[in-house]
């Protein structure tokens, strides 16, 4: 075991789910973690849903053995091909970098490795701040994405000009996210 993720991609709305995970569970889960092991990693991922915007919220661990976690998908509309209803409309068309969106109904705009970056910014404030290690706990792209490949090697440069962990997801996983390499 290399580190504990007591909860993934937390999922919460407003002030009351930010407390109950940053003081009620969290603390709770270092606690039980840390009469165990004292010195296990134990990896904290910010609400919503262990995006990079949540680090603009969470609180710093007081704990020397606590990495930080994101997941990063970004533009959520463009990494998994639009799945689901508006699939047939969007197939073939959305090619990084090019003009995307981050969900559907969000702003159309141009994303490349700049807007990457900017998209990543509030876990590299964080990083910045609190000099803890840093991890990308899942990161991905559909192995049909045009331009997939510009896309992996702009996101893998920004996580080591940061010095990010990261992991891919996930490599003998559902076939759309796996040979992506390839």
């Amino acid at each position: 075991i290399i580190a504990y993720d007591p909860l993934g991609e937390p999922n919460f709305s407003g002030k009351f789910g930010r407390h109950l995970w940053q003081d009620v569970l969290l603390p709770e889960a270092v606690k039980a973690i840390r009469s165990v092991n004292k010195t296990i990693w134990i990896e904290v991922e910010p609400g919503p849903w262990g995006l990079p915007s949540g680090f603009k919220t969470l609180e710093p661990v007081n704990d020397p053995y606590i990495m930080y976690s994101f997941h990063f998908y970004n533009p959520h509309f463009y990494t998994p091909q639009v799945l689901g209803k508006t699939r047939a409309k969007y197939k073939g068309k959305l090619t990084y970098p090019g003009r995307l969106t981050q969900l559907p109904g969000s702003p159309w705009k141009y994303w490349d490795k700049k807007t990457l970056d900017q998209n990543m910014q509030p876990a590299i404030d964080f990083q910045k701040k609190t000099g803890r290690r840093m991890n990308v706990g899942e990161v991905g792209v559909v192995r049909w994405a045009p331009g997939r490949a510009q896309w992996l090697k702009d996101t893998i440069a920004i996580f080591e000009k940061y010095n990010f962990d990261w992991s891919w997801h996930s490599p003998a996983g559902w076939n759309g996210w796996n040979e992506a390499f390839g």
